[in-house]
């Protein structure tokens, strides 16, 4: 498995979960209790890869400029990724996140609410903490890459509606979909990170195009892995998907080239809801066709693909670490395992 340096990764990851803390941490009124409170330090606790964090550091390191001066930035992309997810286990009523109980389970779903709604409002506060270190202009522009951002990732969850129980669901829409889900955070990160290191126009657009490119990567091998990973490896249920009846790209390709067999299968596991008292064992059959009709694999090229077009990207940037980083970045995501 390709990995990035993991002294540098661990340090990034350490830099930025210490700078989230510590902003959170403002709102944070010694010998006043605060269930709100609680259930966000609870949420901060089981830290993720920080891709996104240490990715729009790396954009500013890539196009010149100093990654210091812009913790804050990458802990708010953290808090608006994790904002995301909140959210997300709750429309989907998923139980399990990054190891533990999710927000809405631990605590209630009201409770889940509030935690993301306070996660995106911190994404902006952070931001407007980098004014001390960067231009004014700089964090003015970011801003309107954060909304934008965040605009489209809602639509893009909304959009995800047409592919729960729908067999008929095209894997060009389903593309589409992910651009506006997952795309949008990636994307935001690293222009945000060009943008406040100061890189030119066109470095701007290249990292904007590089985080697009590779957000629509890791979400396909993202749906890969709720049918080829192991629940303490991906830290999530691997029944996610079947359990929510969620027509994810391989299960679109699978239908392509099933047979009819293998098709009413497929239709009564993501369409009729026949197997949702037996869900290992739907995904165990669910397995077999993706296996025999070929749809893992060319799934897993095409998410090669985009990773090709984001490596494609980088090539008007200096030489450097910040870059270095970025491509390494980039075979991370279509080979990891969690």
């Amino acid at each position: 498995m390709v990995s990035l340096n993991p002294e540098v990764h661990v340090n990034l990851s350490k830099r930025i979960e210490e700078a989230s803390h510590q902003v959170l941490n403002i709102h944070h009124y010694p010998g006043k209790p605060n269930d709100l409170m609680e259930a966000c330090e609870y949420a901060l606790q089981a830290t993720g890869k920080m891709m996104r964090g240490g990715m729009l550091l790396q954009a500013c390191r890539a196009v010149g400029g100093d990654p210091e001066d812009i913790l804050y930035a990458a802990a708010g992309t953290e808090y608006g990724h994790l904002a995301s997810l909140v959210h997300d286990d709750l429309i989907d009523q998923d139980e399990t996140r990054r190891g533990q109980p999710t927000i809405w389970r631990q605590y209630s779903p009201d409770s889940a609410i509030l935690v993301g709604d306070l996660f995106i409002f911190e994404t902006f506060h952070c931001l407007s903490l980098c004014r001390h270190h960067v231009p004014a202009e700089r964090v003015a522009r970011v801003l309107e890459v954060l909304s934008r951002s965040c605009i489209e990732l809602c639509l893009g969850q909304a959009m995800e509606t047409p592919f729960i129980s729908n067999c008929a669901a095209r894997s060009q829409d389903y593309i589409e979909m992910i651009r506006h889900k997952t795309g949008s955070l990636f994307r935001g990160a690293l222009e945000s990170g060009a943008i406040l290191g100061g890189g030119t126009d066109e470095q701007v657009s290249a990292l904007r195009e590089y985080g697009e490119s590779l957000g629509i990567a890791f979400q396909i091998v993202d749906d890969l892995l709720c049918y080829t990973g192991q629940d303490l490896v991906i830290r999530k249920s691997t029944l996610s998907d079947i359990r929510n009846h969620r027509v994810t790209l391989p299960i679109q390709y699978a239908l392509e080239n099933a047979n009819r067999e293998e098709q009413r299968m497929l239709h009564a596991v993501f369409a009729e809801n026949t197997f949702d008292d037996d869900l290992s064992g739907a995904h165990a059959a669910v397995m077999a066709i993706l296996q025999r009709t070929g749809a893992l694999r060319r799934a897993e090229q095409e998410a090669a693909r985009y990773q090709h077009q984001a490596l494609a990207c980088l090539a008007c940037l200096p030489q450097n670490e910040g870059r270095e980083y970025l491509e390494m970045a980039a075979h991370l995501v279509v080979r990891r395992e969690r």
